[in-house]
């Protein structure tokens, strides 16, 4: 792999199925197919972050590690119940598991059974409203590089006008010229530091924070320092 100054990377690569593996989430247990990576011819492709040179993932689909979820927990009302609208393989659904209960998980390309397929942006409010849900929870996909902050400020605009949403998000993204468009429906703002999305060990590369946004907030944007004696309010 080589880096590029533009922040792609170059690889080859070919694909090599892998048997079924088992996830549990919940109660449930999925059966998912994966494909493994090898080198062999070049391609440029996008880059997962400014600072990493991982490639970046179709879709962003990258699981929710449970350390990221944690400092979020002190944020909700216990028992709340919430609609993940990106679930992907439902890691986020398992990490909330005992302090929150889910009554709806749909994304794009579900990866578990437990998932059903749905966009995020094809959620209405009378379904959700229907199955009760007080909150949206999700890990979304990213803005890419030139993208003006989509497709995360297009699902921002929709889902915070159905429900109060909480996005784990890159900490810079608050920092862009683009979110002066949401920064008005901004609850919160909770820094959780670097998040480790590949599994292996590595600490990140990238700062992340959890941010609240509902379209009926009226008044200050409220920041939390990323520190453990923070105190925690449920929202």
């Amino acid at each position: 792999m080589v880096d590029h100054d533009d922040g792609g990377a170059a690889r080859c690569v070919t694909f090599q199925i892998r048997p079924p593996r088992q996830i549990r989430i919940g109660s449930g247990t999925a059966c998912i197919r994966t494909t493994r990576r090898i080198v062999s011819a070049p391609k440029k492709v996008a880059a997962m972050g400014k600072r990493s040179a991982y490639p970046r993932r179709r879709l962003d689909c990258y699981d929710t590690p449970p350390e990221a979820v944690a400092p979020l927990i002190g944020h909700l009302a216990p028992g709340v119940r919430y609609w993940e609208p990106c679930a992907g393989s439902g890691a986020l659904l398992t990490a909330l598991a005992g302090h929150a209960m889910c009554v709806g998980a749909t994304d794009i390309e579900p990866r578990s059974r437990l998932v059903r397929r749905a966009a995020a942006e094809a959620l209405t409010a009378r379904r959700i409203a229907k199955a009760g849900a007080e909150r949206f929870i999700t890990n979304p996909p990213y803005p890419s590089n030139g993208s003006k902050g989509e497709p995360t400020l297009g699902l921002i605009r929709h889902l915070a006008a159905i429900r109060p949403t909480w996005m784990l998000l890159p900490f810079d993204f608050t920092a862009n010229q683009y979110f002066a468009s949401v920064a008005s429906i901004c609850v919160k703002i909770l820094p959780i530091g670097r998040v480790s999305w590949m599994f292996n060990g590595d600490g990140g590369k990238e700062n992340s924070a959890w941010v609240l946004f509902d379209a009926a907030h009226v008044g200050p944007t409220r920041f939390f320092a990323n520190t453990p004696s923070v105190r925690r309010i449920a929202a």
